[in-house]
C-alpha cells in the first residue's frame, strides 16, 4: 500500500510540473543579422503560408521566441505576423517584447519618454496579415543582444489559430 501511495504522489507531482509549463512554449530561433529578416517558425514564402509551417495558439495559450540579434549600430526592429483563424469568433492576441544580453534573462522593452512597457494587442476576427509595427515608430530603443517575442491569447476568446512571424533588423 505504501508503494502505491509513493507512486501516486510521484506521478501527481510529475503531472503538475508538466501541466504548469504546458501553456508556455519557448524556442530559440536563428540569428538576425543587421539589415536582414527572420521568418519563424517556418518560411513566409507565399501570400498564405502553409499551416504546417505555423505555430498553433489556442485559448489562454502562450508561445515565445528568443532571437539573437547581431548589430553594431542602433537598430529598428520591425515585426509583422500572419494569423490563420480556426473556429468562429474573435481572438485577442497580445504581443510583448523583451530584450536581454543573455538568452536567459530578459527585461520588457519600453517605449516613449515615459518608458512604458511595450506590448501590442490585436483583436482578430479574420485570417490574414495583422499589421506592421516598428520599434522606431513606437520609440522603442533596442539595445540588447537577444529579442524575445511573446504571443499570448486571451482566456475569453473561444477561437484559436496559427501564426507565422517576420522580424527584421535595420539600421536606424
Amino acid at each position: 500500500m505504501k508503494n502505491i501511495k509513493v507512486t501516486f504522489l510521484i506521478g501527481f507531482l510529475v503531472a503538475m510540473a508538466l501541466s504548469s509549463t504546458a501553456q508556455l512554449r519557448t524556442t530559440t530561433r536563428s540569428t538576425i543579422q543587421q539589415g536582414q529578416f527572420l521568418d519563424y517558425p517556418g518560411s513566409w514564402l507565399t501570400a498564405v503560408p502553409a499551416a504546417a509551417q505555423m505555430d498553433t495558439l489556442q485559448v489562454s495559450d502562450t508561445v515565445a521566441y528568443i532571437i539573437p540579434v547581431m548589430h553594431s549600430n542602433d537598430v529598428d526592429l520591425t515585426h509583422e505576423f500572419y494569423w490563420t483563424k480556426y473556429g468562429s469568433g474573435t481572438a485577442t492576441v497580445t504581443l510583448t517584447f523583451y530584450q536581454g544580453n543573455t538568452p536567459w534573462y530578459f527585461t520588457q522593452c519600453t517605449s516613449g519618454v515615459a518608458k512604458t512597457a511595450y506590448s501590442k494587442s490585436y483583436t482578430i476576427s479574420a485570417s490574414g496579415d495583422q499589421g506592421f509595427l516598428s520599434f522606431k515608430t513606437d520609440s522603442v530603443n533596442f539595445t540588447g543582444r537577444y529579442l524575445k517575442v511573446q504571443y499570448m491569447t486571451s482566456s475569453t476568446a473561444s477561437v484559436g489559430g496559427k501564426i507565422i512571424s517576420r522580424t527584421k533588423a535595420t539600421i536606424k
